[in-house]
């Protein structure tokens, strides 16, 4: 199944305490309806290989991670992401996927390996005890 993240509002958000504007982005609606719909895994389609130590936009240097738990993920509070932050917390909760992997779609011989579950960027994957 392939979809977009920003499904009707009512389906995945909870509505913001304060104003109109959702807290969460498309990420985050993807994997809760990831979760909803019981898939198998997530790929979350970005415009950089997957995780970094540091943002390779700023810092050519940056280290490519290839996997990562979600522990190993919080206790290393990088400075930034490229998914919401939150999957952090959703993923350490999920009752159904256990990991989702970021790819580049600025790299389109990708996608098609990534589908076939295949390993081609970062795989952030639930605590074996979670």
């Amino acid at each position: 199944m392939i979809f977009n993240g920003d499904p009707p509002f009512a389906l995945w958000e909870h509505p913001p305490q304060v104003g109109k504007i959702p807290p969460h982005r498309s990420d985050a609606g993807s994997f809760l309806l990831a979760e909803c719909f019981g898939c198998a895994t997530l790929t979350l389609v970005k415009d950089v290989d997957g995780l970094y130590d540091q943002d390779p936009k700023d810092d050519p240097g940056a280290n490519f991670i290839d996997q990562i738990t979600v522990a190993e993920l919080a206790e290393r509070s990088l400075p930034t992401l490229p998914f919401d932050r939150v999957l952090i917390d959703l993923l350490a909760s999920a009752r159904q996927l256990t990991s989702f992997q970021v790819i580049n779609g600025l790299k389109p011989e990708l996608l098609a390996p990534a589908l076939r579950g295949e390993h081609v960027g970062t795989i952030v994957r639930r605590d074996s005890a979670g």
